[in-house]
């Protein structure tokens, strides 16, 4: 049946008007060539709402809930077009970071299939999202490879527009990474590409010249930095663009203070609170121009020798970027470091060495390396032990040594018990890999991947308790006003198999990362351990050990990730994943048989999951044969199943189809049939 895309829009809460221009634009010329029918027309319906600021939040996620059921009906690019519309809903809408990674990979590798220039430049699209999903979630580096790839699609595409909002998008990165040269390279082609659309777009020329001025007032180039941001104030005012304005002057300020003209800084900081005055303070930026105008008072006021009032506006520009989704990681470096020397003119020490912390955990995803040190220096110069500590939290993690300093003398270094999930993923093959690498690009690649694996794990509440060889082990315990651990491992296992597709199209002269990810859950013993020389706090016992031999089966098993029986028990709602039951199992060195289950995905209504569900049933169906001991229709089950497509389709089938073949003729077992493995 066609989609009636005149009675979805107001039904999706558009108003006559809005579903009208929303109607045009489904036909529109400049809409992406998804193919005949309605389905190609409904999706460009939805990339118009997506497109438009006031619509996404209210209309985007229905028209999708829509388009759902006929998923099957779209064409290759746009289903892939459609991934990348729940990508944004996962992440504008729901905050859900891992599906939203999820949902772009499959676009891209949707579009990465198809030729022609109209997938390539929307690649370009969806290549935009990820980098302002990653730059939105501090990772800084790895936004700015996705917005090099949107670039180089765009170009490639011939997305003149569109190639204007990734040099715009990548130019305010390279601002936020310390790379100023950069950053002004490519606001300046921004710029000429936005001056030469017609119509013209002042406040956006207005924008990009007050960018390009502090990147040349970072540069030391003042002059040039003079004449891009007195025009930057001249664009804004002709249209009555207060914010502009704002942010000119204090930039405008800024440069005034770097030439020692100490009037002048406080003169335009006046300026800037005037402007900012007539905003209101639900207007977008409104929060990072606030802490922008407050941190240069407190720059004027400290260079006239005022410490008490400029700590006073030091703190309020804190709390004004604390509620800012925009200041970048340097703007809030400057704050800290700002706020360490007047806490120490102050004779507050401990709030400096404090702040010091601060800055330099606010430039971890940053390449501004002159900045980092000049703070180090500082740090150590005011508190060795502090400087020390900060040091080693880079070596164990920031989190697990603040941990242990908080447990140090309590009965958490005793050793007591306790109910977790243990996590275990390694890495496939990597041995071959690694034996091709010079020694500093493979410290390098590691680094970069136990940096995104122990990232995943901290995002759902884990602790990453070991880094053995290429090996990740993790741990999720119980804490209050969370799901339960098992929820968060399962989560975090399918977040580190999406980040690492996500990491793997940004490697170069390295195949595709591979990795296995095993859970088991239960009782362990939680305490620091070793010798006076050298400790960790860790865990120990049965399940840890389980969950290592479940990692390995995840590869004999032909599963990324693998739970056991004791996984899925704990978990609240184990219907919202497509699990596909692999039988019992004995580890090598284990008594006892395990029960496994590979998760197929999320049941979220895919053609995937929806696939993945038929063979879990038929998986499922197979095995309740071979424990019935009709060993010759299991035979055949398993059969089927090895040489069908899909998660487990390797040993787990082959294997069960050998023993039903074994045990064909003979007893049974009493107990439901265990396959003993000799592989760990």
């Amino acid at each position: 049946m066609p989609l009636d895309l005149a009675a979805t829009l107001p039904a999706a809460g558009l108003t006559p008007a809005e579903a009208a221009d929303v109607a045009r634009a489904a036909d529109g010329s400049d809409a992406p060539d998804l193919g005949p029918g309605d389905d190609a027309r409904f999706v460009r319906a939805c990339v118009a709402v997506a497109g438009d600021p006031r619509l996404m939040p209210r209309a985007l996620r229905p028209l999708l809930a829509v388009l759902s059921p006929r998923r099957d009906h779209l064409s290759p690019f746009a289903a892939a077009v459609a991934a990348h519309l729940r990508g944004i809903v996962a992440w504008r809408l729901d905050g859900d970071v891992p599906v939203a990674i999820d949902e772009l990979n499959h676009s891209l590798e949707g579009l990465e299939t198809l030729g022609g220039t109209g997938p390539l430049a929307y690649a370009g699209r969806v290549h935009d999202t990820l980098g302002q999903l990653l730059h939105h979630q501090g990772l800084l580096v790895d936004a700015r490879e996705a917005y090099e790839r949107a670039l180089a699609a765009k170009e490639a595409g011939g997305d003149v527009a569109g190639r204007a909002l990734t040099l715009g998008n990548l130019g305010r990165l390279c601002m936020a990474l310390g790379d100023f040269r950069a950053a002004a390279r490519h606001l300046t082609d921004d710029l000429a590409v936005v001056e030469a659309a017609v119509p013209p777009a002042p406040r956006v020329v207005s924008q990009l010249l007050n960018q390009l001025g502090t990147c040349r007032t970072e540069l030391g180039e003042l002059d040039e930095a003079r004449r891009c941001l007195l025009a930057a104030r001249t664009a804004a005012h002709a249209v009555g663009d207060a914010m502009g304005v704002g942010f000119a002057e204090v930039a405008l300020g800024r440069l005034a203070m770097r030439t020692g003209d100490l009037d002048g800084g406080a003169g335009h900081a006046a300026a800037a609170g005037r402007a900012l005055a007539t905003l209101p303070e639900t207007a977008p930026g409104h929060p990072e121009l606030r802490g922008l105008v407050a941190q240069l008072v407190a720059r004027t006021r400290w260079a006239r020798d005022d410490a008490a009032g400029a700590l006073v506006a030091a703190e309020e520009a804190g709390r004004a970027f604390e509620a800012s989704t925009r200041a970048t990681p340097v703007e809030r470096a400057e704050l800290f470091e700002l706020h360490a020397s007047l806490a120490e003119a102050s004779g507050r020490r401990r709030e400096a060495v404090a702040s010091l912390r601060r800055a330099l955990r606010a430039l971890d995803a940053t390449s501004a390396e002159a900045m980092r040190a000049r703070i180090d220096d500082a740090l150590r110069r005011l508190d060795e032990t502090a400087w020390m500590l900060h040091a080693s939290g880079r070596f164990v993690g920031h989190a697990q040594l603040e941990e242990l300093l908080g447990e140090a003398g309590r009965s958490g270094f005793r050793g007591h018990e306790e109910e977790v999930t243990v996590l275990f993923s390694d890495l496939r093959g990597f041995t071959r890999v690694s034996e091709t690498l010079a020694p500093d690009v493979l410290v390098e690649l590691l680094n970069r991947y136990f940096g995104h694996m122990t990232r995943c794990v901290e995002h759902f509440g884990g602790r990453v308790d070991k880094l053995i060889g290429d090996a990740v082990m993790a741990v999720f315990d119980a804490r209050p006003g969370t799901p339960g651990h098992a929820d968060r491992a399962v989560a975090a296992a399918l977040y580190m198999q999406a980040d690492l597709a996500r990491f793997n199209r940004a490697l170069r002269g390295v195949g595709p990362l591979r990795a296995g990810i095993g859970l088991h859950a239960g009782r362990v013993v939680a305490g620091l351990l070793g010798s006076p020389q050298k400790r960790s706090y860790t865990v120990i016992g049965d399940v840890v050990n389980t969950a290592s031999r479940v990692e390995g089966m995840s590869k004999l098993l032909d599963a990324p990730v693998l739970l056991t029986g004791d996984v899925v028990a704990r978990l609240s709602e184990p219907a919202r994943l497509v699990l596909l039951p692999l039988g019992l199992y004995r580890p090598v060195g284990r008594n006892a048989p395990v029960a496994v289950h590979a998760v197929a995905g999320r049941a979220d209504g895919s053609p995937e999951a929806r696939a993945g569900a038929a063979r879990a049933e038929a998986a499922h169906l197979a095995l309740a044969r071979f424990t019935a001991g009709d060993l010759v229709d299991a035979e055949r089950r398993f059969a089927a199943l090895r040489d069908a497509p899909g998660v487990g389709r390797g040993a787990f089938a082959r294997m069960a189809a050998e023993a039903a073949r074994r045990l064909s003729g003979g007893p049974v077992p009493a107990d439901d049939p265990v396959l003993d493995l000799t592989e760990k």
